[in-house]
């Protein structure tokens, strides 16, 4: 018999069973730890390729956007289609207008133009009675066919059009040309 009140050492097993025990949820917490780290890597690298799916879906709905603005001008009742050719600062550039007369609006093709610097844009011109109007401006990073929209044309009709064309400006655009003419062409009457 123990005397009441008086403290005894645990027995050795129990010192090794706290052992044990400590010693298998130190390495549970371990790999706890390992497997949340794990699982935060794959959490980012999926939070990466949701942005990059989230961007190539905004490329996605902006090249759509723009192929059915082609569709809807090439749709329409009446369009009338002027071939542009490259000149001496591009010879192998090209380009077609492709525009609706009622709705003043058009597509603009382009293909072998340099790409623009950064400081410059190229900008359509309608001309009428040897005057340039201005139509908008553009810019081309690559040399793959590109397209455009063309809205609010100021002259639509082919008999008042003596020709289109595109030059090389100053970003934003200019009033009058200031730059070469890299394309241009005439209407078939």
């Amino acid at each position: 018999n123990r005397p009441t009140g008086s403290r005894t050492k645990p027995p050795a097993r129990i010192s090794l069973a706290v052992g044990f025990f400590t010693a298998v949820f130190s390495l549970f917490a371990l790999r706890l730890l390992g497997t949340i780290d794990e699982q935060n890597k794959q959490l980012v690298a999926l939070q990466t390729g949701k942005q990059q799916l989230q961007t190539e879906l905004i490329a996605l709905k902006d090249e759509l956007t723009r192929k059915q603005e082609l569709l809807n001008v090439l749709a329409s009742k009446r369009i009338e289609i002027t071939v542009m050719n490259g000149l001496k600062p591009s010879p192998v550039a090209y380009g077609k207008i492709i525009w609706d007369p009622e709705k003043r609006t058009a597509i603009l093709q382009v293909s072998n133009l340099p790409p623009v610097p950064s400081d410059k844009d190229y900008q359509l011109w309608v001309i009428k009675d040897k005057k340039p109007i201005s139509a908008g401006v553009f810019a081309v990073s690559n040399t793959d066919a590109n397209y455009f929209k063309v809205e609010n044309l100021a002259v639509t009709n082919p008999k008042e059009i003596g020709a289109f064309a595109v030059t090389l400006e100053p970003k934003g655009g200019v009033p009058q040309p200031t730059g070469e003419m890299y394309i241009a062409g005439s209407p078939k009457l």
